[in-house]
C-alpha cells in the first residue's frame, strides 16, 4: 500500500507479479548514498526490470506510476479505491494459472515415467 523503495524494492523483485499503488514510488535509492548492491540484488535487478536496468541500478531514482512499469520494476499500477480488489483479482489468476500448469506438469511426469518403465521392460531378457 506504500512506497517500496530500497529494501522494500529489493524484497519486491523476485515476485512473479508486482502491482504499485498509484501515487507510490518503488526504486534502489540506497545507490544514492553510497551503499552498494549486493550481488544477489545485481542478479534479481537483472531478472526483474530487463527494461532500463542499467538506468535503475545506477542512478538509484525512485519511479511512480507508468514509469515504474516501464523501467520493469511493477507489472501494473492501480489507484486507491481499486487496489485491494485489483491484487486479489491478479492473485486469483495466477493461482488457477499455477493450478493449470502443476496439473500439466504432473501428467508430464507420469507420461514420462510410464513411457520410461515401459521401454525398460520391453528391453530383451526381461520378463
Amino acid at each position: 500500500h506504500g512506497n517500496a523503495t530500497a529494501g522494500g524494492c529489493v524484497l519486491a523483485l523476485p515476485a512473479d507479479w508486482r502491482v504499485l499503488r498509484e501515487g507510490a514510488m518503488v526504486g534502489l535509492n540506497e545507490i544514492r548514498v553510497g551503499v552498494p548492491f549486493p550481488y544477489g540484488v545485481s542478479m534479481l535487478l537483472r531478472e526483474a526490470a530487463t527494461a532500463r536496468v542499467e538506468e535503475v541500478a545506477l542512478f538509484g531514482r525512485n519511479y511512480q506510476g507508468p514509469e515504474a512499469v516501464a523501467v520493469g520494476l511493477v507489472h501494473e499500477i492501480h489507484g486507491e479505491d481499486a487496489f485491494d480488489g485489483a491484487c486479489r483479482e491478479r492473485l486469483q489468476e495466477l493461482i488457477e494459472h499455477t493450478a493449470r500448469i502443476r496439473d500439466h506438469l504432473i501428467s508430464v511426469s507420469l507420461e514420462t515415467s510410464r513411457c520410461a518403465a515401459a521401454a525398460h521392460l520391453q528391453k530383451p531378457g526381461r520378463a
